[in-house]
C-alpha cells in the first residue's frame, strides 16, 4: 500500500485523504490539512475498502 501510495498521491499524501474522507465541499479547503495529520497506509485503505466494496 505504501509503494502503491506513493505513485498515486504523490509526496505530500492528501489528495486521496480528501478524496475519501471529505464531502464533496469541504476537499477544496487546503488549510484544514495542513492541521491535521495524515492518515496511516492502513487507515486510507480501509476508507477505500468501505467506498468500492472488497
Amino acid at each position: 500500500m505504501s509503494y502503491l501510495r506513493n505513485l498515486g498521491d504523490g509526496p505530500h499524501f492528501y489528495q486521496w485523504q480528501r478524496d475519501f474522507l471529505y464531502a464533496e465541499e469541504d476537499r477544496r479547503v487546503m488549510l484544514v490539512m495542513n492541521m491535521e495529520n495524515h492518515l496511516r497506509d492502513g487507515e486510507l485503505f480501509d476508507l477505500m475498502e468501505e467506498k468500492w466494496g472488497k
